[in-house]
C-alpha cells in the first residue's frame, strides 16, 4: 500500500467528504422525485388533478 503525506491524506479526506455529501444530495433528490411522481399519480387518480392539452406550435410548411 502506498504511503502518502499527511497533507495528501487531508486532501483525500476532503474529497471523500464531498463525495459522501453528493451521495446524500442525490438520494434526497431521488426521494423527492419519487414523492412528486406518487403525489401526481394520486392527484390524477383521485380527480384532484387534471391533465391539460399539450399545445403544439406548427410553423409554416
Amino acid at each position: 500500500m502506498p504511503s502518502i503525506s499527511t497533507a495528501e491524506q487531508h486532501g483525500h479526506g476532503e474529497v471523500f467528504r464531498q463525495l459522501d455529501q453528493l451521495n446524500d444530495t442525490m438520494r434526497q433528490a431521488a426521494a423527492l422525485g419519487a414523492d412528486m411522481m406518487r403525489l401526481t399519480a394520486d392527484g390524477l387518480a383521485s380527480g384532484k388533478l387534471y391533465p391539460t392539452e399539450k399545445k403544439t406550435e406548427e410553423g409554416p410548411r
